[in-house]
């Protein structure tokens, strides 16, 4: 089998931190290397963290996601802080589809605090890229991207925006949103989104803005299992509150990755909820996903975990964690950082994505997406509605241009009589393909 090509590249444990008035890197560990990239090559890209700044009254801690000096695809974030300590932030999540130059740049996340006085945070996840060009678009992902500005978003309105088509009745989906949002309103008019799929109302996210300068750069996932054929995935907004004026929508994006592309993958959802009432203790509903491997050899695995918080009260201080309660190992767990509310209407949106390297075939996973909560303020969070995926980078079949002899050669000999006999109309995978891609 044949990896789809990728780089995953992630900080947890570390709090960056700038006081640089221009954009400057993150970190080293959370940007994708030119030499990690291929030259007109189209890649998916996510890049996630948590970010904020060390000044509850200051409105210019900015963020982005750039190449070469540049903001990719409104990927412009801007907050005023919540909570000024230095593990302090909102969470930050961005995708777009993007190609690279004939010669690849490194693509990184950057922060900055545009007054120049205080320091910028930011940190706890990275970028990663997936090679589209790996996977065959509308059958294993399915795209959807609208850039239109939508002005003074209406409250309690939910309205329709990008939208994919999925299923055959026995493929699995991870489902990645983003939105990027331009805050009016701070005070009475909460942006909120969720997930609607075949006609049923899913995750929903909610958070109300400190400041009108503010843009938020936010989304979530979700999972959807084995959908009947031509099932309508879409990403619904709205507004909350009860003042007047709203904020607007200058981009929104979609993307369904079928989990079945890969040699194995793990996916579920669990709605169970849970009153986080107990300070520094681990919550998930009580409910899991597990999983053993089937692979044919040990396999990198890539993984994701989300979870809705329903905080009830605005200055918590929330942690997030996938967890494997059968191999006792936890991934993207970083008590350094914490997600804080604005509001105690707040739906705050954890992620957890990271690799989880070798794993042996027939290895048995149980699989939880937990939530914490390290200031006990009454009344207690609630974690609800959690999705885990994970899969294997192999695919279940080569990509076509990856090597592949043409169609149209007919030899003898090839590669040094390395392979032999190739008949017209046969696609035979070169010796260096086989090398490199064996079990």
């Amino acid at each position: 089998m044949t990896e789809i090509r990728h780089s995953v590249n992630k900080s947890f444990g570390t709090v960056h931190s700038s006081s640089s008035s221009s954009f400057v890197g993150i970190s080293t560990d959370m940007e994708i290397d030119s030499a990690d990239l291929d030259g007109n090559t189209e890649y998916l890209l996510i890049s996630h963290m948590i970010v904020g700044g060390a000044s509850t009254s200051q409105n210019d801690f900015v963020f982005r996601t750039a190449a070469s000096g540049s903001d990719l695809g409104k990927s412009y974030h801007r907050t005023e802080p919540r909570q000024s300590s230095s593990g302090n932030g909102q969470g930050y999540f961005w995708i777009d589809r993007y190609t690279t130059p004939a010669t690849p740049v490194t693509i990184r996340q950057e922060f900055a605090h545009l007054a120049g006085t205080t320091n910028a945070y930011a940190g706890s996840g990275g970028l990663i890229a997936l090679c589209l060009d790996d996977l065959t678009e509308d059958t294993d992902f399915f795209w959807d991207e609208d850039n239109t500005l939508y002005q003074n978003i209406s409250r309690d309105n939910w309205t329709s925006g990008v939208s994919v088509t999925i299923g055959d009745g026995s493929s699995d989906y991870l489902i990645l949103v983003c939105a990027h949002w331009l805050i009016n309103n701070a005070t009475s008019a909460s942006p909120e989104m969720r997930l609607n799929v075949g006609g049923s109302s899913r995750e929903e996210w909610q958070h109300e803005g400190e400041d009108t300068a503010e843009e938020f750069t936010v989304g979530f996932m979700g999972v959807v299992t084995a959908p009947a054929a031509s099932t309508d995935v879409t990403l619904e907004y709205s507004m909350a509150g009860t003042g007047t004026g709203g904020n607007d929508l200058d981009r929104m994006a979609i993307i369904a990755i079928r989990l079945d592309a890969f040699e194995d993958h793990f996916a579920g959802r669990v709605t169970t909820t849970e009153s986080m009432t107990v300070v520094d203790t681990w919550y998930d509903g009580g409910s899991s996903i597990s999983h053993t491997t089937n692979t044919a050899a040990a396999r990198d695995w890539l993984q994701f975990g989300h979870a809705f918080v329903d905080v009830n009260e605005n200055n918590k201080r929330l942690h997030r964690r996938l967890r494997d309660t059968t191999r006792n190992i936890s991934k993207a767990v970083d008590t350094s950082f914490w997600q804080a509310p604005n509001e105690t209407t707040d739906f705050v949106s954890l992620f957890s994505i990271d690799e989880d390297l070798a794993i042996a075939d027939n290895t048995a996973m149980t699989w939880f997406m937990q939530a914490q909560e390290e200031t006990d303020v009454s009344p207690a969070p609630i974690v609800e509605e959690k999705n885990v995926a994970g899969f294997t980078f192999e695919l279940v079949t080569a990509p076509c241009d990856q090597d592949i002899i043409p169609d149209s050669i007919v030899a003898s000999t090839y590669l040094s009589g390395a392979i032999t006999d190739i008949d017209e109309g046969v696609d035979t995978p070169d010796a260096n393909w086989l090398e490199l891609n064996a079990p």
